[in-house]
């Protein structure tokens, strides 16, 4: 890695952590409270690429955890955001089968579990997001390019926070143990609260690129 390119993982990384001190509004099912920082994460992936994504936004994750230990996970905590930008790259860099293969084998592994079995329909709209990789992750990089633009950011920031969503969710299962009915009261209302960062996000991404204060081309970061 070159000094540029450490140069855009640090900005990033930054940014991400600056931005992840706003808070929006409380986790459901949790003491914690969900920040801006939410719409990085598929920001990270599209302007950097998946790996540089997934650095820049674990590393900002990890030095925000330092910072306000009252997020979940403890120490692990860096993998769930980081995980969102890593699919966000994937879809916006030509690796779609990647992210279908990533949020597939989240979905798989949520049923490991006897709580995930029990609310087995709770991955509903991880399946949409999925069904919608698979459909149509290959055209995702060229529509960026067109008059299309917006659906593309839409889609890209969609699976990005539902495969971020997901991860959370394991981990949140597998380190607290909570009963189906955790799982079950926010079935109606997790869809809402991502469907909100995924507009929040394709915003952000639509203006930074309409505007020209990024140019993915130059960088040439893959």
């Amino acid at each position: 890695m070159n000094s540029q390119k450490i140069a855009y993982v640090g900005i990033f990384a930054a940014l991400y952590t600056v931005i992840g001190m706003i808070p929006a509004f409380p986790l459901v099912g949790s003491s914690a409270t969900m920040s801006f920082s939410e719409v990085l994460k598929p920001f990270n992936g599209i302007f950097l690429n998946p790996y540089y994504g997934f650095l820049a936004t674990g590393i900002g994750a990890f030095v925000l955890s330092l910072i306000n230990p009252s997020l979940p996970f403890g120490p692990a905590y860096f993998i769930v955001p980081a995980v969102g930008s890593l699919q966000a790259g994937f879809l916006a860099y030509k690796k779609w089968k990647g992210g279908a293969v990533l949020l597939g084998a989240l979905i798989v592994i949520w049923y490991f579990f006897d709580t995930g079995r029990i609310v087995w329909y709770y991955p509903f709209l991880h399946c949409m997001a999925l069904f919608l990789i698979i459909f149509t992750g290959k055209k995702l990089p060229e529509l960026l390019k067109s008059k299309y633009i917006v659906v593309s950011l839409f889609i890209i920031s969609f699976c990005a926070t539902l495969t971020t969503h997901l991860t959370g969710s394991i981990f949140f299962l597998n380190m607290y143990s909570p009963p189906p009915e955790v799982f079950e009261k926010v079935i109606f209302i997790y869809p809402v609260e991502r469907l909100i960062f995924t507009i929040l996000s394709t915003v952000l991404c639509y203006a930074i690129l309409k505007g020209g204060f990024i140019d993915r081309d130059r960088w040439k970061l893959l």
